[in-house]
Order: structure tokens, then sequence, then C-alpha cells
């Protein structure tokens, strides 16, 4: 687990394999099977449009991406989301202990504690294709729905979305492990177990490896809205 960085930069190229090669602590080796780079297509916008659904006023948050020679078609979605939290009852004094130590006494604060800002990071597969359009357009996709009275939204938002442009076999692997993830019945159809990736062990062809090894064209886009500028009349 954890972030595994290359000793030297390097750039991903087209029209070129790539190849995962893993040797464990105790010798085994492990080997992906080659995968070339996608196309290399951009982020479009990401729209936060005032909506009503199912019933609740919120804001709908969606990405437009569009790839002018039809060869991206797979494309998956994370996103990092910024928000500004105001203290509703603040005080600009704060008790603490009088020299004395027997009596407490409020004094002005000296450090800020009345504004912050939290981040949060995606825990959803959020996946789309458009192998059932004309073109390789992605439209208004919706990334995430945020009701108009979530308090991460009562002053200013920001999210930035990544898109990550995949092959088929890739799509197929988060596809699987979003039906999965998404089924809460133990009597269900679709049975959670072990999802065959691209990674296969070289000591033990037998042996079942987790893990899937995804060479990802990659772009990404900020917004930022406050409250007031969806819900003018909103309390």
């Amino acid at each position: 687990l954890g972030a595994y960085l290359s000793v030297n930069q390097f750039q991903m190229l087209p029209d070129r394999d790539y190849e995962l090669h893993v040797l464990t602590k105790n010798g085994r080796t492990y080997v992906s099977s080659k995968e070339k780079l996608p196309t290399q297509t951009q982020i479009e916008s990401v729209i936060p449009t005032a909506i009503t659904k199912d019933g609740i006023l919120g804001v709908q948050i969606a990405v437009n991406s569009a790839d002018p020679n039809n060869t991206s078609r797979y494309y998956r979605y994370e996103y990092d989301e910024t928000y500004k939290i105001v203290a509703p009852r603040w005080y600009p004094d704060e008790a603490v202990r009088a020299p004395s130590g027997n009596t407490v006494i409020y004094k002005l604060r000296t450090t800020e504690a009345r504004i912050c800002f939290s981040n949060q990071t995606s825990n959803e597969i959020l996946l789309t294709n458009t192998n059932d359009l004309s073109e390789d357009r992605v439209t208004n996709f919706p990334v995430k729905f945020i009701s108009a009275k979530d308090p991460i939204i009562m002053h200013r938002y920001s999210m930035l979305v990544k898109q990550y442009v995949q092959n088929l076999a890739a799509h197929t692997y988060f596809q699987t492990l979003k039906e999965i993830s998404n089924n809460g019945s133990i009597l269900s159809q679709t049975q959670p177990g072990f999802i065959p990736g691209n990674i296969k062990s070289v000591d033990n062809p037998g042996e079942k490896v987790i893990g899937y090894f995804d060479v990802s064209s990659y772009s990404e886009k900020r917004m930022f809205f406050n409250f007031s500028d969806l819900f003018p009349r909103v309390p």
C-alpha cells in the first residue's frame, strides 16, 4: 500500500509497451501484461448546476469531455473536494486558566479559530463509456450531487475532477469492482470473490494475484462556486 515513485522522472509515450515487474522481499516475482497508453483527452469543463433530484434541492456537478478522433471511449473519474467552514457559534474570546490557577478568565484570541478548510477524496468508482454514441463525447456526466442543506457547500466549495482514459480491459475490471462494491445483499447472484487482473506470478502461474496494472492518460480540471452563486434566494 502507498505510493511507489520512480527514481527517475519519465513520461508515458504512445505506441510503446509498458510492463510492471514486482520483486517482493521474500524473493517472489510478479509481472503484468503489456499495456499501451490510451489517447490523451482533456476535460472540457466541470459545471455545477442547481437542480431538484428526487425531490431534494441541490447542486449537480457534471463533467464534459470529447475526443474528436473517437478513440478514447472508456473513462474513469475521481475527485478531490475542498470546502470552507465557518464556525456558526464563534466568540472572539477564549477561556484560559488565570495565572493564579484557581479561576478561568477570557482573553482575545490570537490565532484563527473561526474559519478552516476541509479536504475529502472520492471513494466511489465513477465510470462511463461512449460506445453507444455517434461521437466520443462525455456530456454532463454526473460526478456528484450535493444537497443544498449539506454544510459543505454553505460558503465556498471547490472540486478537482480527475479523468482517466482507459482501455476496455481496465474498464471491465473496474466495472466488476463497482458491481461488487454496490452489492449489499448476500443473496444476490453477484457474490464477492477473486477478480482476476492482469498481474501474474512468474514462479507460480497458478497463484491468484489481486490487482491491476493500469496505464491511463490523465486530465484534470478544477471548479469553484459560492452557495449564493447557485442559490441566491435560498437561506
